[in-house]
């Protein structure tokens, strides 16, 4: 079974700088406020977005 888009960008958001994970964050807040769901083609846009960057700039790693 394919993971859902939401849960997908959960595990990829560790990955993110905290600027990129915030930004997208917020705007899946005002996406669900709006009345749209965790599946909705946005949803799976902003997947794409982390996974892109991700593939262009590799993992961030805070140092931690």
């Amino acid at each position: 079974m394919p993971k859902k888009p939401m849960d997908e960008l959960m595990e990829l958001s560790e990955y993110l700088p905290p600027q990129v994970r915030d930004d997208i964050r917020n705007r899946l807040i005002d996406w669900m406020s709006a009345g749209g769901g965790n599946n909705d083609s946005y949803v799976r846009q902003q997947l794409r977005y982390a996974k892109n960057y991700i593939n262009k700039f590799g993992v961030f790693d805070d140092g931690l």
